[in-house]
């Protein structure tokens, strides 16, 4: 007899249910096969809720390898997002090899929504209101040091990446943080005086109404603060955000004599698209990993 489909989460791959409008279900149309699951060692999602320094409860999840050992100290890798309103984290099927592939090689990979991501409410959206960047770190920061309270997370062996908001908190997170050790940052912000007026004045108001909000989410005007390695990458075409952004955050770097690395992707708009630039940046990644959160031979 062929098995009911489950619903689609965490530990399910997507199902197809025709339901009525109460959620009835009328017809079950099937379920995802994934022959590689079994063939595979993967890993597993484990949702989690973490209490910040105010005790507000953050939905997170960390991901672990098959062959996880509570006695073994395992580096962190921490994807995020963290914009407005944009959780990343929630009951649902994630099919990436690329996070199967880093938990088998010892890495546990951990998210975490923060509060104005959270899509509770503009209550908690709003307290990102006139500095973004300060309350997401901070929520990071809460969440990381409840991780690492565990003798099996490493402290000392924490690395951040993101893409375009993200992007924003990783530079945002190693000019403003002493908790990282290695930031992946793609095509962020790194001064919102530099983005377009429609959604920055949305958070940030004018730059001449909140001057001190700009000055403190600047990524470039910290940069002589910079802790931990930073890699920055941008698409050179990009027409979203700027590359003008990465070009004063280099030359602030620079200014402030400090070490990071530097990846461009001509022909790239805000997005790495061609298939031969996403595997050299997905190599780019390995390799960080490796040499900063691993203490491989990244050669």
């Amino acid at each position: 007899k062929k098995k009911s489909p489950r619903p689609s989460g965490t530990e399910s791959p997507p199902s197809v249910r025709v339901c009525k409008g109460d959620g009835t279900v009328l017809r079950e149309l099937g379920q995802a096969e994934i022959p590689a699951l079994s063939e595979y060692a993967g890993g597993s999602w484990e949702l989690l809720q973490i209490p910040a320094r105010d005790g507000y409860l953050l939905d997170a999840a960390l991901f672990k390898p098959d062959d996880f050992d509570p006695a073994r100290a395992y580096p962190v890798w921490l994807p995020t997002y963290s914009g407005p309103d944009s959780p990343s984290v929630s009951d649902r099927w994630d099919g990436s090899a690329w996070t199967r592939f880093l938990a088998q090689r010892g890495v546990l990979v951990f998210e975490v929504n923060v509060r104005t991501a959270s899509r509770r409410g503009q209550k908690y959206i709003g307290q990102c209101y006139k500095q973004l960047g300060v309350q997401e770190l901070a929520d990071l920061e809460d969440a990381l040091a409840w991780l690492t309270a565990h003798p099996w997370a490493d402290a000392e062996r924490v690395g951040i990446t993101g893409w375009s908001y993200g992007g924003t908190m990783t530079a945002f997170a190693l000019t403003h943080s002493k908790a990282f050790a290695l930031g992946i940052a793609g095509a962020g912000v790194y001064d919102w005086r530099m983005y377009d007026t429609i959604y920055t004045e949305r958070f940030m108001s004018t730059p001449q109404l909140n001057p001190e909000g700009y000055e403190r989410t600047s990524v470039i005007a910290a940069a002589e603060d910079l802790s931990g390695h930073l890699i920055l990458l941008h698409g050179t075409m990009d027409d979203n955000v700027h590359f003008q952004n990465t070009i004063q955050l280099v030359h602030a770097l620079q200014e402030a004599d400090k070490d990071f690395e530097l990846m461009l992707y001509p022909e790239s708009r805000h997005g790495v698209g061609a298939p031969s630039q996403r595997w050299h940046m997905r190599r780019l990644q390995w390799r960080a990993i490796r040499e900063h959160l691993l203490g491989q031979d990244a050669g």
